[in-house]
Formats: C-alpha cells, sequence, structure tokens
C-alpha cells in the first residue's frame, strides 16, 4: 500500500476522530494552565573565588557548582530567612531558580521566579550572597584551618625558646657564683645544650613562619567573591507560553488521533477513491455522481449511462442489477437519473420482464424486421428470475467504503453467477448528510414549472 493511500484512507474516513483528539489536546493544555500565575523574574551577576576559565568546559564546570549551592533546598532556606518571606523551598530551589554563565566567562548569572516582583529582586541578592558565603566556607575553611595551626605550633615553640633563654641565663648567673671549678664546668655544659636545643626550635619556627607566609600568600592572590550586579526590582512580567503549550497539546492530539486511526484502520481496512474501490474489484470505473438528489444532473448521469451502456453491449447483457455496497445509499433516486438511449429505465419490480421496444444499446437503429428489448435497470432483487435474460451487477459504493462492505456485491455475483460490470461511485459531499445518505426534507428544491407553449395567432403574434 502507498503512503498516500495510506494517508488518504486515514485522513478521509477518520478525519473527524484526528480532530476531535487535536482539539481534546489543546483543550486539556489550556484547561492545565488556566490556574497559572503572572510571574516576575529577577536576575543578579555574581563572581566565584576561581581563577578565569581557559576553556568552555572550565566554565561549565564552574557554573555547575554554582548551580547547585544556588539550588539546594538549604541555602534557598537560608535566603528565605533572610528576607523574611514564606515560600516552600523545595519547590522554589527546584522551579523557580536558575544559574548559567555568561558566555565561557567566569561571570555567573542568577535567576529568580515569584509572583511578586519585590520578592524576586530580594531572593536573587539573598541567594547570591548565600551562594558567596557557602563558596568561601567550602574552599577557604581549610585555608583558614591550616594557618590556624601553624600559628599555634609557631606560639608553642616562641614559648619554649623563651624558656629555654630563661634557663640558660640561669646556668650562666651560676657559673659565675660556682664554688669549684668543676661545677662552673658543668653548669657550662647545660647551658650549651640548651643554647644548641633553642637553635633547633629557631630553625623549626623559621620554617613553620615560611609555610604560613606562603600559604597566606596563595590565599591573598586567589580571586575574590563578589556581587557584580545586584537584581532589581523587574518591571514587566514573564512573557506567557500558553500559546505554545496549546499548540504542543494540539501535536500530541494529532499523533494520538492518528496513530488511533491507523489502528482502526488496520484492523477494519477501508478503500477511499473511485480509483481504489474499482481496483479492489478488478472491475472498470463506470462514472461518478453526486448523491442523490444531485445525481440528476444531465452532464454526469449521461456519462454513467453511457459507459453503463458500453459496458452491458460487451458483455451481451440485457438486465443490470444495482447493488448498495452501503445500506444507507437509495438506489431509486440514481435508477431514476439515469438515462439509457435517451428515455427513462424500464424499473423491474416484479419476475414479469416486458420488453420494451427501443434502439440498440448503442443508440444505433435496429431496422425494420427485429426489435432489440431496451437496457433494464433495476435495483438488486437476486430471489427474481432473470426469465432468461442475461443479467450483469453494478455495484455503487461511496466514495469511502469499507472492504467488507464489498463482499455484498462479490457474494452476489458469485451466488448468481453474474458477473460484476463495474462499479458507480456517489462522491462525498463537504457539507451535509453522509455519503448516498438521502436528502433531508426541506433541502430539495422544487422542481421548475414549465412554462406554457404559446401558439402564434394568424396575424403572427403569439398568444398565452
Amino acid at each position: 500500500m502507498e503512503l498516500n493511500e495510506a494517508a488518504r484512507r486515514i485522513v478521509w474516513r477518520h478525519g473527524a476522530l484526528i480532530l476531535a483528539f487535536v482539539l481534546m489536546g489543546g483543550v486539556i493544555t489550556a484547561a492545565l494552565h488556566l490556574r497559572d500565575q503572572t510571574t516576575y523574574t529577577a536576575t543578579s551577576r555574581l563572581v566565584l573565588d576561581t581563577s578565569d576559565p581557559q576553556s568552555s568546559a572550565e566554565s561549565v564546570a564552574i557554573a555547575d557548582t554554582a548551580r547547585a549551592i544556588a539550588t539546594s533546598p538549604n541555602q534557598v532556606t537560608t535566603a528565605l530567612r533572610t528576607i523574611r518571606v514564606r515560600r516552600d523551598p523545595a519547590v522554589v530551589a527546584a522551579q523557580h531558580v536558575s544559574l548559567e554563565a555568561l558566555g565561557t566567562s567566569g561571570i555567573l548569572q542568577l535567576s529568580v521566579q515569584d509572583p511578586s516582583p519585590q520578592v524576586a529582586a530580594r531572593l536573587a541578592n539573598a541567594l547570591a550572597g548565600t551562594v558567596i558565603r557557602t563558596r568561601l566556607a567550602a574552599t577557604s575553611g581549610s585555608v583558614d584551618q591550616v594557618a590556624s595551626g601553624l600559628d599555634a605550633r609557631i606560639l608553642d615553640i616562641t614559648n619554649k625558646i623563651a624558656s629555654i633563654d630563661s634557663d640558660v641565663n640561669k646556668l650562666i648567673v651560676r657559673q659565675a657564683t660556682a664554688a669549684s671549678p668543676t661545677q662552673a664546668k658543668s653548669l657550662k655544659a647545660q647551658a650549651d645544650n640548651l643554647v644548641r636545643l633553642r637553635d633547633y626550635l629557631a630553625q623549626q619556627r623559621t620554617v613553620l613562619e615560611t609555610q604560613r607566609d606562603a600559604l597566606l600568600g596563595s590565599s591573598a592572590l586567589r580571586p575574590k567573591p563578589a556581587i557584580i550586579n545586584r537584581a532589581s526590582i523587574p518591571i514587566h512580567a514573564d512573557p506567557s507560553h500558553d500559546v505554545v503549550h496549546v499548540l504542543l497539546g494540539m501535536f500530541v492530539g494529532l499523533v494520538l488521533g492518528v496513530g488511533v486511526a491507523a489502528a482502526m484502520e488496520i484492523l477494519q481496512p477501508s478503500l477511499v477513491g473511485a480509483e481504489a474501490v474499482a481496483r479492489e474489484l478488478q472491475v472498470p470505473l463506470l462514472g461518478e455522481l453526486s448523491p442523490p438528489p444531485l445525481a440528476k444532473d444531465g452532464a454526469e448521469t449521461r456519462t454513467v449511462a453511457s459507459r453503463l451502456r458500453l459496458a452491458a453491449s460487451s458483455s451481451h447483457l440485457t438486465v443490470v442489477e444495482l447493488v448498495a455496497a452501503d445500506p444507507r445509499i437509495d438506489l431509486q433516486p440514481i435508477i431514476d437519473g439515469i438515462r439509457v438511449d435517451g428515455a427513462p429505465p424500464a424499473i423491474e419490480r416484479s419476475s414479469e420482464l416486458v420488453p420494451v421496444p427501443a434502439q440498440g444499446l448503442l443508440g444505433q437503429a435496429v431496422g425494420t424486421r427485429r426489435k432489440a428489448e431496451a437496457l433494464i435497470v433495476r435495483a438488486s432483487s437476486p430471489f427474481v428470475s432473470g426469465n432468461g435474460r442475461a443479467t450483469g451487477l453494478v455495484l455503487v459504493a461511496p466514495m469511502v467504503v469499507a472492504k467488507a462492505n464489498l463482499t455484498r456485491a462479490v457474494d452476489l455475483s458469485r451466488i448468481t453467477g453474474w458477473p460484476i460490470l463495474g462499479v458507480i461511485v456517489l462522491r462525498r459531499r463537504l457539507f451535509g448528510g453522509r455519503p448516498g445518505e438521502p436528502e433531508r426534507p426541506g433541502r430539495t428544491k422544487p422542481p421548475a414549472q414549465p412554462r406554457p407553449e404559446r401558439s402564434p395567432t394568424p396575424e403572427g403574434s403569439v398568444e398565452p
């Protein structure tokens, strides 16, 4: 099956169903956004204590770090407490806070949405400060701790050196007042040991002071975090995306409608178009007619009658049974509208057939010795004998017909042995009833009254 034929079958037969799904998708989406509030967005710009990124990957890493801090419910709670506003921290963090890097730079833009423009601006500034403090606590806390440890060790060594200096001075005094040379020599040895210990401690203190200076120097070289641009109160509300959401809902409804229609078409296949119906039955297309009462148009009926005459003549048939593929099709107006040999067809309503003298099937003169019967067109009556006449079937089908409905004509042809000459297709109306449905009362225009003939008077005038 070709793609265009599948599309015609889905759209023509299930167009109303697809339209219903599209409208339903739009209505449901619109209903979901009825309670949406008008929101305002405030933005602030900040920079963290990180070096300038050298690539886009580094910029993304810095933004991801700041976003993880800004969207943390604990940090949002702290910011809400700072501005003394009651909001759900989890909802605000998940839906109303966003952070992104400006290009590939290290500058970050923090945005906060809120129904109140004042609250949005205050919360954006408070949250930016919270992000900076949290970042500093995470990165600078270890530096302060290490520097404090070094200061404590330096102070301890300094105290020890001062104690040793005091002991050395005491030993020198005792040495000067020693009673014997042996005692003086012993005191000098103790003082020398203390001096060597003091020198060792002084070297340790120098090393620790060097490490502390290096740590403080590296910490001083790091960039200073700050809020570059504080958020101001927004004036204009955020643009509404309701139209886009409704269109997306309608598109989803279209996809679902086409899917359901395709599934229905797989379970109950149909045919769309006159050529498709004729191709399915492998019979010729005798013509297309407008549904009654438009089927009485002369151009359409003459074409169908001519082709019907040619089909019956080529198969040597004198009786044609019209079979409706749809029970809603009224065959009587179609039969009345067809003209065979320039005269209304003989409608057979019983088993008795009445021959009608006329011209030949092709409209040619028959001759004086033998008269041919006119082609009889009637509604399908399979239980009525053909009285020896050759009979054929013509299927009358709407523009859209289920394949299962075509089995009626095929079964009738197999039962009676009558061949299917062709198919007549009724066009679909753009407005009004279904194809083949009889016209409702009040829609049919009254037939025009024939004007009375006027006979000429002897003086050449015309009298009514």
